[in-house]
């Protein structure tokens, strides 16, 4: 399995966005993948795009960062799709994703159209959650990013 981290080392503007109504898989996985590579690359701009996170949710974003219910605007380098197995998947979110100069799709869903550039589909998994783990350094998870993924498993 690819590092999440060299797979964005090119690219300065990353957008991460998951799938409509966005369930624990969905919002986890957008917010580890969120928190980790601003950790491990604080000089990148990276944003997070989700419909508004249920209650339930909310504390994995204590200060309000995440981008919701408006489109993406502006092409990015690298456009990640998390938890969503088609386009159609992404809503608002899909202008931003066709318009990438590249994109990657991290999945465990059997039926992923394999639709990004680089697509990383895990059918056996669990979650989306357990393959981004498998995709991270452990030395660089932090308890935000573990959270996060808690939530996905």
């Amino acid at each position: 399995m690819k590092d999440l981290i060299e797979l964005t080392k090119d690219a300065n503007d990353i957008a991460i966005a998951g799938h409509l109504r966005p369930d624990g898989d969905c919002v986890g996985a957008c917010v580890a993948t969120w928190r980790y590579l601003k950790n491990a690359c604080p000089h990148k701009e990276i944003r997070v795009y989700l419909e508004t996170l249920p209650e339930v949710f909310s504390f994995l974003d204590p200060k309000g960062e995440i981008v919701s219910n408006h489109p993406m605007e502006g092409q990015v380098d690298l456009f990640i799709a998390l938890d969503s197995s088609s386009t159609d998947r992404l809503g608002e979110a899909k202008k931003s994703f066709e318009a990438a100069r590249k994109t990657i799709c991290i999945d465990h869903h059997v039926s992923n159209l394999n639709y990004a550039d680089e697509n990383f589909i895990e059918p056996d998994a669990s979650s989306t959650c357990e393959v981004l783990f498998e995709m991270m350094k452990t030395e660089e998870v932090d308890i935000s990013v573990a959270s996060a993924l808690y939530i996905g498993m």
